[in-house]
């Protein structure tokens, strides 16, 4: 029996040092369908490497071996990235281990060394005795590592799973083709391979047996099978392969060829249970003439080359035309004539053809007119003719170094430079521009089919590792086929034959087959040991000297991100110091030239970051004021010798934390004994150690840790900030003050006629707000728009997980773009940034879009295509087209998708799922305010649908009580210029409120409910917005500015401090009528000085011409009292006074109703939160609801448990945010049926006496109906409980001594002594640590 693994699990973690680590591994051996392990696991670990091999042994009695390989990584995140080939030879080590077997399942357990690497052994009768394998082979195990890292604790996993197999080798016949021409030669490849398709060892036997049977048409007068046969011995070459030639009569219908293989070297190949089959047809013509293309080169050819192929033909050709496809178009075409029944073409391979490109030959027989036709692929190297190279001038370097980059490219080129922690690589890919990608991309524009079945299965990768492959034509058994296979439509008057389909017959293999291949990347570099040769290299440096000590506190995840130009020369380089993280940077670069297009680095440069002795914090990513935090800091020796280490935590006055004593109590600076933030440990060469200081955070806000270790050879210091949360939920105010100092100001407005302007601002807070937890700043900025322009990244304070959701990433750029244009703003960063965003927002919304050409909020996992957000898109897309290229077809094929949703009454239908009740209007039958929302859309495309717009103007009077839809409908009808546009404007005017500040609005009709002091939001609901948006865009289109101004005004006036509203369509349209305002009203900006008062603090802003675009920011220090604004100038400023602070009360009355229940799993280091909601208005159902949890400080949600909840009816989509600390769980929408989900998470930093975490659960389009509810643990632990650690040995014996002791002031003679003889005993142990050099 042999064991098979063709693939090794490589785990991938964010990297740091890549140095082992000790700590505690089980493998479980099983079968994939274990009842213990229903789902596979990915792999879990940000702690170790798991990877598998087996020994080879005579006589195939194979033992299976497995190697686990831990690593302690930066960041507890990982990802399953790649597979890789091993060798069949492993050495054993032999490791005392406990056993705890099942049937079906073996366990075992071994200890890891400083090395983190051990090897445990299955032997082939346990894997028998347990029935995990068979004699037969064919079965499939699955093995399991889970680690327990002795440094942290922290316990991950790693799985894979391999296949058994009965031999150590396979064979098998690859194809030139699915069809063989009658009359013309045929080749298939035979190849002997080592189960993991590794060419064969040296020393196996090369001899194969090859029959071929040739099937000829039936006879019935002939009582047997009409067969003709031909058996040979082929001896295979160097690499298992050898090229057979098959030259089938003319009258042959089909062939069958059969290879027989001895493992033994005997030849004695009857029985043997080594051979492959596969089964050819014929090509058919009703003459039995064909055409053969087969190309006189191997391999790939350069650009620039000439590409020559040999035709060809059963009868001599008067003519020949050929055709080159690549990427979807045709790059040459040519005819040729000729007189005889074979020719050669030659052509020049060119970019276009770059990297795959199809060459199909045809002719006309002049007797029948019937088309003969070949094809076939060809690949070309070279699709970048912009050469780029990167290169950095070190290879490892030391924080704080500099290192240059170097880039060559084509001159006048734009280069853009990347250089990104490897850790992120490892946890995402794909964000960066590859060669690989380029080419997939380029490939997709390929209309043409797979020329061969089983490429998709992988063997194209594999066949790279052989010497030699041939060139495959494209499959088809009749001329019409091919042409078809090959891309092309064929009109012709010829005779194109095309054959009645008949079921397909698959090539065949008896010889076992071999898995799909899953990769095949080298492991990265940063996961190999660190050499002895670069330690030793590194500990004859300075890196780390003790009286060098510099403080580490740069920690990016991107280091480098530039973009430089080219000179004439071709070469440009970039100066940068190396940030402090110990890990490894990963440089890319690609460049851009007019004249040679892209042109892509071939390989990424490597810096790997490296200290021979360091320390590192492990934080989480934030904790609550008042919990007990245990702060681990982790010291790394990786010198030649022990060090005596000494760590110190720096602790001043207002450091925001104290120390806390083992008993729970905490001990204050001014009343701690000496060296209290201190602790001492001996770390051998080569190991690692983790200390503990426990403390407690005491304020609110980013508190900065600094910790210096110093040893007897080295020393290094790290300042990593830890962010410090309030208890309870945060709420957000803001109140805008709309500052009019023009000539033109609205008689009712605040300003006075001298140009002078006052408000006074109270902050109106709670009476029970959490303590410290009070913020509040002014900002001021000389422009309407100003703080959108500022802000336009992050307008509200919501999540973007779904397809309308990133809208807002996209629509308010086009805004921005289309004011700095309209009032000529010479603003090129802010421009850049903005076109950046509505680039990234358009390719991010194509994600989004269906087969069917609609678009709908979470894609192609919905049900339907959304009507109402196909139109979003389709008016948005034709926005941005001045500013960033839009595919026309997207936009006119979304538009014949809308079309196709109206119904013979004229109104849209909405068959997707309602996300915007007020919008779509429930109904599925269509309505109102949807019909004119496409109208809407469908006008600002130029197209104008006259049913429509009939059924708008025929149902106005039905909208005269719906304010929203009669201000949609108003809106749709004086785009369209309709005759009814006067009436619903009168309609909608009577519908107004005017305020007392000399606002205008419209608002839906709805029960007034006075505002209570827990209330959640208070912002007005985003239909008003809308409704008040729709009405200003109507007055804008008839250029009524004067009845505009107040709805400004107001509009302005609901602002949160980001620039947004509350929600996504809202602040989209509010922004687009303010923006429409603004364009029509804009003037220079004048000079105002504003003035502000907090309490006994002043500030003075100046607002001029040159800085009305930038957004002046003050902190207010008394948020108690109240703040007085005053300006006095000409022009117009817009200002916001801020604050938020946190609150524990929660809402009795609320639309949602949740029931939590908490369960503490594995001692409480594992959470389970099962969590059920609904809806509690009597039959109704909720806009898309959104879910916001917490996870306890400390703990993080488990992903692959995250990624089963979207299995949930109901629930569409989860992400996580913030380290995997906050879940976001997207509801299509709630009703009275519960909606319930278990939500797990695990514990990854030593918190205790956690306080509460926070969930929320908000209709998106009405924020308003939210609910709040808090969870925590039932058991509290104390900190003393879960971190043994945590205390050093002689503190735990002082917490012991009373702290309240009196002493004589005069002390005793036996005092004196005590004292005496503890410093001799300071001193001597002093004296014993110096080195004796």
């Amino acid at each position: 029996m042999y064991m098979k693994f063709p693939r090794t699990t490589i785990t991938n973690f964010r990297y740091t040092y890549g140095k082992g680590v000790a700590g505690k591994a089980m493998v479980a051996i099983e079968h994939p369908w274990h009842r213990w392990h229903p789902v596979p696991r990915p792999i879990v670990s940000d702690d170790g490497t798991m990877t598998t091999q087996v020994k080879n042994s005579p006589g195939m009695q194979t033992n299976v071996t497995f190697c686990i390989i831990t690593r302690h990584f930066q960041k507890a995140s990982f990802l399953l990235q790649d597979v890789l080939h091993l060798n069949y030879s492993m050495i054993f080590v032999n490791l005392p281990f406990f056993q705890n077997e099942d049937e079906g399942r073996i366990e075992k357990t071994v200890n890891l060394g400083n090395s983190g690497e051990a090897t445990v052994t299955f032997s082939n009768e346990e894997l028998k005795k347990y029935k995990l394998i068979r004699n037969y082979g064919g079965t499939s195990i699955r093995i399991v590592a889970t680690v327990t890292e002795d440094l942290t604790g922290i316990e991950r996993n790693s799985t894979t799973q391999v296949t058994v197999h009965k031999h150590d080798v396979k064979l098998s016949i690859e194809k030139q083709g699915d069809s063989f021409k009658p009359g013309l030669g045929y080749k298939v490849v035979l190849a002997l391979k080592q189960m993991d398709d590794t060419p064969i060892k040296a020393g196996i036997p090369r001899r194969v047996q090859v029959s071929t049977f040739y099937n000829y048409p039936f006879n019935p007068d002939s009582p047997s099978i009409d067969e003709g046969k031909e058996v040979k011995i082929v001896d295979l070459d160097a690499h298992g392969m050898a090229v057979i030639n098959v030259n089938a009569p003319l009258n042959c219908t089909s062939t069958t060829i059969q290879a027989h293989y001895d493992r033994s070297g005997k030849d004695e190949y009857a029985n043997s249970e080594i051979f492959a089959a596969t089964y050819v047809y014929a090509a058919k013509s009703p003459s039995i003439s064909f055409l053969q293309v087969i190309p006189d080169h191997e391999g790939s050819v350069s650009v620039g080359k000439s590409l020559s192929f040999s035709i060809k033909a059963t009868q001599k050709l008067s003519y020949l035309s050929y055709q080159v496809l690549a990427r979807g178009a045709v790059i040459l075409s040519k005819q040729l004539a000729m007189d005889s029944d074979h020719t050669t073409i030659s052509f020049v391979a060119t970019n276009q053809m770059a990297p795959k490109a199809r060459l199909i030959v045809y002719s006309v027989i002049p007797t029948n007119q019937e088309i003969l036709v070949d094809a076939t692929d060809f690949k070309v190297e070279g699709i970048f003719r912009n050469n780029v190279s990167l290169s950095v001038d070190k290879d490892s370097a030391q924080p704080g170094e500099s290192v240059t980059f170097t880039v060559k490219a084509d001159p006048e080129s734009l280069v853009s430079l990347l250089a990104v922690d490897q850790s992120v690589l490892l946890l995402k890919s794909g964000n960066d521009i590859t060669a690989d990608l380029v080419q997939k991309d380029i490939e997709e524009y390929d209309t043409t089919g797979r020329s061969r079945p089983w490429e998709s299965y992988g063997f194209v990768e594999r066949r790279k590792r052989f010497a030699w492959y041939p060139y495959a034509g494209v499959s088809g058994n009749d001329a019409a086929t091919i042409f078809e296979n090959a891309g092309l439509v064929v009109l012709t008057d010829a005779y194109l034959y095309k054959e009645p389909e008949q079921p397909m017959v698959q090539a065949f293999a008896f010889a076992e087959a071999a898995p799909a291949a899953v990769g095949g990347a080298a492991p990265p570099e940063s996961f190999r040991a660190f050499n002895g040769e670069a330690a030793d290299a590194a500990a004859d440096s300075d890196g780390g000297n003790s009286a060098q000590i510099v403080l580490r506190q740069l920690f990016p995840e991107t280091w480098v991100w530039s973009e430089q130009n080219i000179d004439a020369n071709g070469e440009v380089s970039y100066e940068a110091k190396v940030p402090d993280t110990i890990t490894s940077w990963v440089a890319s670069a690609f460049a851009v030239n007019d004249a040679t297009g892209l042109g892509v680095a071939p390989i990424t440069s490597k810096l790997r970051v490296f200290r021979p002795f360091f320390i590192r914090l492990n934080l989480p990513y934030s904790v609550k004021r008042g919990e007990k935090f245990a702060l681990q800091v982790l010291v790394f020796n990786y010198m030649d010798r022990e060090q005596d280490v000494t760590l110190t935590l720096k602790h001043t006055e207002d450091a925001g934390f104290d120390f806390l004593n083992k008993d729970g109590s905490v001990s204050r600076r001014d009343l701690s004994p000496r060296g209290y933030n201190t602790r001492s440990v001996a770390v051998p060469s080569g190991a690692s150690k983790a200390v503990y200081f426990p403390i407690v955070p005491t304020q609110i806000g980013s508190v900065k840790l600094t910790v210096t270790a110093q040893g007897s050879q080295a020393g290094d210091a790290v300042e990593m900030p830890l962010k410090v949360e309030p208890e309870g939920y945060r709420i957000d105010r803001n109140v805008p003050i709309f500052m009019d100092l023009t000539e033109k100001a609205n008689e009712n407005s605040t300003s006075a006629p001298s140009g002078n302007f006052q408000k006074t601002v109270v902050l109106d807070f709670p009476p029970d707000v959490v303590d410290g937890s009070k913020k509040a700043t002014v900002q001021i900025i000389g422009d309407l728009m100003g703080p959108v322009l500022s802000s336009v990244d992050s307008l509200v304070r919501m999540p973007y997980g779904c397809g309308e959701q990133n809208m807002l990433n996209f629509v308010p750029n086009i805004v921005v773009m289309k004011y700095l244009r309209a009032t000529n703003r010479n603003e090129k960063e802010l421009e850049r940034k903005a076109l950046k965003y509505m680039e990234a927002g358009y390719q991010r919304e194509l994600t989004y879009k269906r087969f069917d050409n609609s678009f709908s909020a979470f894609g192609e996992s919905d049900e339907h295509g959304s009507t109402w957000l196909t139109a979003f898109v389709v008016r948005s897309f034709s926005q941005a087209k001045p500013f960033i290229y839009v595919d026309d077809s997207v936009i006119n094929k979304s538009i014949a998708f809308l079309n196709a949703q109206q119904m013979e009454s004229g109104a849209f239908a909405e068959r997707g799922q309602v996300h915007h009740k007020d919008m779509q209007g429930g109904a599925s039958d269509g309505g109102l305010a949807l019909t004119a929302y496409v109208v809407v859309a469908l006008l600002e495309n130029g197209v104008r649908n006259e049913r429509a717009i009939t059924f708008l103007e025929k149902n106005l009077d039905e909208a005269k009580e719906d304010v929203y839809t009669m201000a949609v409908v108003n809106y749709a009808l004086t785009l369209a210029n309709s005759g009814k546009k006067d009436v619903s404007a009168t309609y909608l005017n009577n519908m107004k409120i005017d305020d007392k500040e000399g606002t205008t609005h419209w608002e839906k009709k709805r029960d007034k409910k006075q505002v209570s002091e827990t209330t959640y939001f208070y912002q007005p609901p985003p239909a008003d917005i809308e409704t008040t948006s729709y009405a200003l865009l109507s007055l804008m289109k008839n250029e009524d500015t004067e009845k505009a101004l107040p709805v400004v005004r107001w509009l302005i006036q609901q602002r949160n401090s980001l620039g947004g509203f509350s929600s996504t369509q809202d602040t989209v349209l509010a922004l687009q009528a303010i923006s429409t305002y603004a364009e029509k009203t804009y003037s220079a900006m004048g000079n105002i000085t504003v003035q502000i008062a907090n309490g006994a603090d002043n500030h003075q802003f100046k607002v001029g011409r040159e800085n009305a675009l930038v957004l002046q920011t003050y902190e207010l220090t008394n948020p108690d009292n109240e703040v007085v604004v005053k300006a006095i100038g000409n022009g117009v400023v817009f200002a916001q006074v801020s604050y938020s602070y946190y609150r524990n009360s929660l809402l009795d009355d609320v639309p949602f109703f949740c029931t939590k229940d908490l369960k503490e799993l594995r001692g409480g280091n594992r959470l389970q939160l099962e969590l059920c909601c609904n809806y509690t208005r009597a039959n109704a159902q909720s806009n898309m609801a959104v879910a916001a949890l917490q996870s306890l400080s400390g703990f993080k949600f488990d992903e692959e448990e995250m990624n089963l909840l979207t299995q949930t009816k109901g629930l569409q989509r989860v992400e996580l945010e913030d380290d995997d600390t906050l879940m976001n769980v997207y509801f299509n929408g709630l009703t009275s049926t519960p909606i319930c989900m278990n939500v797990y998470s695990d514990m990854v930093y030593q918190v205790a006496e956690h306080k509460p975490a926070q969930v929320s659960l908000y209709d998106y389009y009405d924020p308003e109906q939210q609910i709040k509810l808090m969870y925590s643990s039932k058991a509290p632990r104390s900190l003393a409980d879960s971190c043994a650690d945590c205390w050093p040995a002689a503190e735990a014996q002082e917490s012991a001594i009373p702290r309240a002791t009196v002493v004589s002031a005069v002390p005793s003679a036996g005092l004196i002594s005590s004292f005496i003889l503890s410093i001799c005993s300071i001193l001597c142990i002093s004296l014993i640590r110096l080195p004796f050099w």
